[in-house]
């Protein structure tokens, strides 16, 4: 008989472990399950909400609404949402990363309230989203690594609220490599089956590895010079790791 859920009604249940909405439902108040860890099922026959894997999206799942703090682990929002609601990820301190597709286009004021222990957040978007309120509200900036797409770091370091991560990366998409040239440090780049490192100053102790997509070492050498180049005999995409001290840079380079 129930057709609405009240603002904060299941507010800080966190003993509850499964909540189902069933189809009469057509009203859920603003922070129903505000730090609410029970797992969200919808009846399939709502025509107002949808869930899956027991987070709640409105029907079409185009909004995220909300995402049950119990649940660990790595998120990829799915790629059919396109706006994330207030709170939504309130309190959710086991989360080890989330990814952010480029079909999201908006997303509410502190709608990552306080996750604090949050490590790393990666964003498909090229262009940061803007914001009119912050959204990483309580999410530990220092800490917490920001990966952004490759080309784009310049913008994410000047965009508001973005700008506000100590730690902005930029990595290729599709394979999670960081950009080689991030920092001063270490610039990797090929041209006529040669990988070239070159270093700010003369490196010490570092050593150059480069492995195809299989793992297998394919050269290797102590750096000794500024501009170090290691030959590749045959064309493909290989891994460059440079080992400067307790720090490894991987970079993808093309030989042709």
């Amino acid at each position: 008989t129930v057709t609405s859920v009240d603002s904060y009604a299941f507010a800080g249940c966190n003993d509850l472990t499964s909540i189902i909405i069933p189809f009469q439902v057509t009203s859920i108040g603003f922070n129903a399950f505000y730090y609410c860890g029970a797992q969200l099922n919808v009846d399939s026959s709502n025509t107002y909400y949808s869930s899956k894997d027991g987070i709640l999206y409105n029907k079409n799942g185009t909004t995220l609404i909300h995402y049950p703090n119990s649940i660990k682990g790595s998120y990829t929002i799915p790629s059919t949402v396109n706006s994330v609601s207030s709170y939504a990820f309130a309190g959710c301190n086991d989360l080890t990363s989330i990814t952010i597709p480029s079909s999201v286009t908006s997303m509410d004021g502190n709608a990552f309230y306080y996750c604090g222990n949050l490590p790393v957040i990666k964003t498909i978007n090229s262009e940061p989203i803007v914001f009119s309120l912050n959204p990483f509200t309580g999410v530990n900036t220092s800490t917490c690594v920001l990966q952004v797409p490759l080309g784009s770091l310049s913008k994410y370091k000047s965009a508001l609220y973005w700008k506000d991560f100590s730690n902005i990366v930029e990595i290729d998409t599709q394979t999670g490599i960081t950009n080689p040239n991030i920092s001063s440090e270490a610039k990797i780049y090929a041209s006529v089956r040669t990988v070239y490192v070159h270093f700010p100053e003369s490196p010490k102790n570092t050593r150059i590895a480069i492995y195809d997509l299989n793992g297998r070492l394919i050269n290797s050498k102590i750096a000794v010079d500024q501009l170090t180049a290691l030959p590749v005999n045959r064309t493909g995409v290989y891994l460059v790791k440079v080992y400067e001290g307790s720090r490894i840079k991987t970079a993808k380079v093309i030989i042709q």
